[in-house]
């Protein structure tokens, strides 16, 4: 596994401006996303979200097809700007109706908000997500339990055991 860091240095991130703090402590591990851009390698969004006229969107990492990682936010300091404004959230999930309740925008609840850099209805490549095909995204251990990451039921794939993060004291 590579892991490159290149910060974001336009501030394309965080709320309730650009470049502020968290204000609080995120409560959900992490949050995976493609890219929907088959040919960009992770460099390549990583700059697409850095340039100067970016107001977003961000990530905390970008994940190659090779698992490469570009880590582009320190996801401690600061939120990525990677779920925007959620239009209709699926309040079912109590991780979700809390995040609605607080008023805080989810991008604060989101500790690693990471891009995986592909296309199509499974996006995932066996590098970017190591044992996915023996992972259903209801069904995934607990970090915790050194086995891999854990999802909420009903909700999108949680991190790569690959990806660096800080997961003390966070629950899904």
């Amino acid at each position: 596994m590579t892991t490159i860091t290149a910060l974001l240095t336009n501030k394309a991130y965080s709320y309730p401006t650009r470049g502020a703090t968290r204000r609080r402590k995120a409560t959900i591990l992490a949050c995976l996303h493609q890219t929907a851009n088959a040919k960009a390698t992770a460099i390549q969004e990583r700059n697409h979200a850095n340039r100067a006229d970016s107001h977003g969107p961000s990530a905390t990492a970008y994940v190659d097809s090779d698992g490469t990682i570009v880590r582009a936010i320190d996801p401690a300091k600061y939120a990525a700007w990677s779920q925007g404004d959620v239009a209709y959230p699926n309040t079912k999930l109590p991780t979700i109706a809390a995040a609605v309740a607080s008023g805080v925008n989810m991008n604060e609840w989101v500790h690693e908000s990471i891009e995986c850099s592909g296309a199509g209805a499974e996006p995932f490549t066996d590098a970017q997500w190591p044992g996915r095909e023996d992972s259903s995204p209801r069904n995934l251990p607990h970090p915790a339990d050194g086995r891999g990451p854990r999802a909420a039921a009903g909700t999108a794939r949680t991190t790569s055991p690959s990806i660096p993060s800080k997961s003390d004291g966070l629950a899904v």
